[in-house]
């Protein structure tokens, strides 16, 4: 898509950093004078897009589950702030290269008949304080997740078929609430 010629030309494309979660938008110098826009990201939901679920691998596998999705927006609305993607699809390869911290073989993290139905979360800003996981967790519960994980930074949540289940990972610490 060529743009009017631009005094100082640019190229518009963007940037992501997955460890710090955020996308942003650079400006190159270019040789010609067309403006060249990147396609804006694919929308699960108001405030989540498919990149920050895709698996770290880059193997393009699987999709969220589009309830899994909606329940999470609720969350994201109810708490009132920008939550974080930490972990959403993995594939088996990636997975099982996260046993050695403690990644299950049978994670919900991993596509059932192409959907995944688990992502970790914290909050995108602020402190990651257990006192604050801690409420991001009540305000899960009350959402209904089939699957929830308190974890010291983060929690788990899924929306597995079935069961409920509820676990506290070892490194939690209850002195820091």
């Amino acid at each position: 898509m060529a743009g009017k010629p631009h005094k100082y030309p640019v190229e518009l494309s963007y940037a992501h950093d997955r460890m710090r979660g955020g996308r942003w938008w650079l400006f190159r110098p270019v040789n010609h004078l067309a403006i060249v826009p990147h396609p804006m990201p694919k929308m699960l939901s108001k405030n989540f897009a498919a990149y920050e679920f895709e698996c770290p691998c880059g193997c393009g596998y699987g999709e969220m589950a589009p309830a899994h999705i909606d329940n999470l927006q609720r969350l994201r609305d109810s708490v009132g702030e920008p939550l974080k993607i930490t972990s959403g699809i993995r594939c088996q390869a990636h997975n099982d290269s996260l046993k050695s911290i403690g990644a299950a073989s049978r994670s919900w993290h991993i596509p059932r008949n192409g959907m995944c139905y688990a992502c970790d979360i914290t909050f995108a800003t602020g402190s990651l304080s257990n006192q604050r996981m801690l409420r991001l967790s009540t305000m899960a519960e009350q959402l209904h997740f089939k699957g929830l994980g308190l974890y010291p930074r983060r929690i788990h949540v899924d929306s597995r078929p079935g069961r409920r289940a509820r676990w506290i990972n070892h490194h939690w610490n209850w002195k820091d609430i």
